[in-house]
């Protein structure tokens, strides 16, 4: 009955866990799943290969399933404020993922996998409030901060270009300092 659905917002409903249902939607494009009380998620998710946003934020996860490198089409990820203590190799499996919001957690020096920072396209991982301060030292790291500053840098000359310069360029020093 529900096989066409693109997209599907449960959040705020206090789920503890995911019926099967809803990974059987193949056509789906964005799942929210944030601010519920999950502790687990199915592996059936990797069933969901057109995902392209994926919200588990504000559960109670502690990890996510090797699965979840099945999402072919997935580009946004975020499990912030969980308990999440490593960010699994198979995330990088993840061949469109762009962005990870990963902030809150309990990630610690090493538990990143370096296939994500070395192997995925991504550019943007949030890492703020967990023990792990920086990414500087972890394994992959420079090939991460090279799609980083490509990306920032693509996005500071659009802005200049559309005159959006609402939220600052930084100081010249920074934009310098991306430019090498």
């Amino acid at each position: 009955q529900l096989q066409g659905l693109q997209q599907l917002d449960v959040s705020f409903n206090g789920l503890e866990d995911v019926p099967e249902i809803f990974m059987g939607m193949a056509k789906l494009k964005e799942a929210n799943f944030s601010h519920n009380l999950l502790v687990g998620f199915p592996r059936s998710i990797a069933a969901a290969s057109s995902l392209k946003l994926l919200d588990l934020s504000f559960n109670r996860l502690q990890g996510l399933p090797d699965e979840i490198g099945n999402l072919i089409s997935l580009e946004d990820l975020d499990i912030s404020n969980n308990g999440i203590l490593v960010l699994a190799p198979s995330l990088g499996n993840l061949k469109r993922i762009k962005r990870i919001n990963a902030e809150k957690n309990g990630l610690t020096p090493g538990s990143v996998a370096p296939s994500l920072l070395r192997d995925t396209p991504l550019e943007n991982l949030r890492m703020d409030g967990n023990p792990l301060t920086t990414l500087q030292k972890e394994d992959g790291y420079e090939e991460y901060e090279k799609r980083f500053k490509k990306t920032s840098l693509k996005n500071i000359d659009q802005r200049v270009r559309t005159g959006d310069l609402s939220q600052g360029l930084g100081t010249a020093e920074q934009y310098a300092q991306m430019r090498k």
